[in-house]
């Protein structure tokens, strides 16, 4: 019983499905297979049941079952083939297939003998025709025909001119019109209902796009206030921190974050006719600023609009053949060409070439969307706002921040960095680490050699400093060729480490003074807050003695 149950759910379900096709194919295959497997079963039952005196050939209701079979298995195709049909003899069995059951009709009519059951085989095979296919007017006509003319043959072959034909030509003409009627209601029906479920579907089609769009915007508007939401962090960055690669750098972690599919990325800046890394996201940094590139040699610089986003797919490829071996291979070492998808966008300060952002991705070339133009288009435009600011805040406060020269922090600036370090050091129970600083034989250097390359030893010393930075060192020029660096949470025997890693690395890097090497050297005194004391004064005297006891222990 289950079993018959759930064939019957899955045989309900098909016809379901069928009925609610939005074509006349849909409906005509799923009329034809009904109706082949319901003739089809009772003519082969037929067979068995009709007694042998009662028709002349009981052997056709065999033939009729059998032409059934190949009705439905030719439906049964179409309908595996999702209604597509190709083939010509399979268009042909779909359109006689009600000539086929009239037919069949008209054969059982002319095999028995007696009127009334010649009658009720044509009502009957007229009954089926007229719900089994949706006909258009051509079609309509031919089959109230071809109802209409080999019945009455085979009455008039039977019955003569008597009356029962005349009776029988009367009823099949009726018949035939109101079947003709019921095909023609039945076609309208058909017709406005499909004309309805394609509004519907139109509508539906719209109510989705207008959605889709509505979904954009907000898309657009999210990615708008993210957008801002960083370039707010950025610009409060700016105001804390006025290192321009430390806001570059900041930039782009947040863009990496705000572009989907960005996996790593960096920026250029133009410095005279060099473009320079001076940031970075999933790649070394030192390694980049290395390589040095030329406006020619960006991608940017075969764009009629060298600031519209684009996007670059394979990487490797397009540098093997705009970039100079060395270069390219430059590129290989570090392992920078990987990105199979680079996205793209320059921008601009007083309205000339600045630089470029790319972001890129190492899996797919489909990774960038037109969308992700538009936001990096909008990042770079803030990234313009974000450098302005700095520009504007460079030329107000960065004098009193920063000494000229060597790019050190001024001394009025030291002393308040100092004391904002020393109360971080009594809130967090550490240690800091004063370390005055004097290079040696400066004097003679500037007498010798003229001020000029007394500047570049100043510059050279701080970028010495500079390469051996560590967290939370504050490194200041106090005057002249002195200087203070400040070491967070560092006893005097750490400081005293990092001081050592300065002046190794000062040997293994000369001076370079008109073609020659030059050990530059310098004396250092240590004092450490709050081991040796807590006023600050006197500690950066005893660490400034120290520094005079270095210098004569050296001499």
């Amino acid at each position: 019983m289950k079993i018959l149950l759930r064939i019957y759910r899955k045989i309900a379900y098909e016809i379901k499905e069928m009925a609610n096709g939005k074509t006349i194919m849909h409906y005509n295959v799923m009329m034809g297979l009904i109706s082949a497997s319901l003739i089809g079963l009772i003519e082969f039952f037929s067979y068995f049941l009709v007694g042998d005196n009662q028709v002349l050939y009981k052997v056709f209701y065999l033939y009729a079952a059998l032409l059934m079979v190949i009705q439905f298995i030719i439906f049964l195709i179409i309908y595996k083939k999702n209604y597509q049909v190709q083939s010509s003899f399979l268009k042909v069995m779909i359109t006689l297939h009600p000539f086929i059951i009239l037919i069949i009709g008209i054969g059982i009519a002319y095999i028995n003998q007696g009127y009334s059951n010649q009658i009720s085989s044509f009502l009957i095979s007229v009954f089926a025709i007229s719900f089994i296919q949706i006909y258009p007017a051509k079609n309509r006509i031919i089959l109230m025909l071809f109802e209409i003319i080999p019945i009455n043959l085979v009455l008039f072959f039977y019955h003569g001119t008597s009356v029962l034909f005349f009776d029988g030509l009367r009823l099949t003409l009726m018949m035939a019109i109101l079947s003709y009627i019921y095909a023609m209601v039945q076609y309208q029906s058909f017709q406005s209902r499909i004309s309805s479920l394609l509004e519907l579907e139109q509508e539906n089609l719209n109510q989705i796009e207008n959605m889709k769009k509505l979904k954009d915007v907000y898309d657009e508007l999210e990615s708008s206030y993210k957008i801002t939401e960083a370039m707010m962090l950025i610009t409060t960055e700016i105001l804390k921190n006025d290192q321009l690669d430390d806001v570059l750098q900041l930039v782009l972690e947040e863009s990496v974050k705000l572009i989907q599919n960005a996996q790593a990325g960096s920026i250029l800046i133009l410095s005279g006719e060099d473009m320079h890394f001076r940031a970075a996201y999933g790649y070394d940094i030192k390694m980049l600023r290395k390589i040095v590139l030329k406006k020619e040699d960006l991608f940017q610089s075969s764009l009629k609009d060298v600031f519209e986003p684009a996007i670059i797919n394979n990487l490797e490829v397009f540098n093997a053949v705009r970039l100079k071996e060395e270069k390219f291979n430059q590129f290989q070492d570090i392992n920078a060409l990987n990105a199979v998808s680079v996205l793209t966008c320059s921008f601009k300060f007083e309205n000339q070439f600045f630089g470029l952002i790319n972001l890129d991705n190492f899996e797919s070339v489909t990774a960038y969307s037109e969308r992700d133009k538009y936001l990096i288009k909008h990042l770079a435009k803030q990234v313009e706002i974000a450098i302005a600011i700095h520009k504007l805040y460079e030329k107000a406060i960065r004098p009193t921040k920063y000494d000229e020269l060597t790019q050190a922090y001024t001394r009025r600036y030291h002393n308040e960095l100092l004391l904002e370090a020393v109360k971080k050091v009594d809130e967090d129970h550490s240690h800091l680490s004063i370390c005055i600083i004097d290079i040696n034989r400066f004097k003679e250097i500037n007498d010798v050699y003229g001020h000029e390359i007394g500047d570049q030893c100043l510059t050279y010393f701080a970028d010495c400093v500079r390469e051996n930075t560590v967290e939370n060192m504050i490194f200041s020029r106090i005057g002249g060729d002195e200087f203070t660096i400040i070491f967070s949470d560092a006893n005097q025997i750490k400081a005293m480490g990092y001081i050592e890693k300065i002046r190794l690395f000062m040997e293994k890097n000369k001076f370079q003074i008109q073609d020659k090497s030059e050990l530059i050297r310098f004396a250092c005194g240590i004092s450490t807050y709050p081991d040796e004391g807590k006023n600050i004064k006197t500690l950066i005297k005893l660490a400034d003695d120290r520094m005079y006891e270095d210098k004569a222990k050296m001499k």
